[in-house]
């Protein structure tokens, strides 16, 4: 299993929007499979740019849409799980783009990647000492 420091942690203003998990920058080589939709049907392989729990960011060049469902393999690992397209994060020069995806499946651990503890579990009230 990975273990990576490098993370952002960069907590909302008020308690709106709160991150489930901390996000890692970390580049997986990917499969994505998209089974009709909005995106219509199409295969490409990608990676990711970072990666938590719940989900990643993802660079495509085939176009998707917010709520679309992508079916994405892990290609170190053969892992597999369908994620929905939570947003366009950047769009890139050369026609590629940025999303942000979330798995539907919260239970797997598709990165095997250890995260660090995220927004919701550090003490609100905490100081340094």
């Amino acid at each position: 299993m990975r273990n990576f420091p490098e993370c952002e942690s960069h907590p909302p203003k008020s308690g709106v929007g709160l991150r489930r998990t901390e996000r890692i920058t970390q580049e997986i080589p990917i499969r994505v499979y998209s089974f009709g939709a909005a995106a219509g049907f199409f295969t490409e392989d990608s990676r990711t740019l970072m990666v938590n729990r719940d989900g990643a960011l993802i660079i495509l060049k085939n176009r998707v849409a917010p709520e679309g469902i992508l079916w994405i393999i892990n290609l170190e690992n053969l892992r597999q799980d369908d994620f929905r397209v939570v947003r366009l994060a950047r769009k890139k020069r050369g026609g590629s783009a940025e999303w942000g995806v979330e798995c539907l499946d919260k239970s797997r651990d598709l990165w095997e990647t250890s995260f660090p503890p995220g927004m919701r579990d550090i003490e609100p009230n905490a100081r340094a000492a």
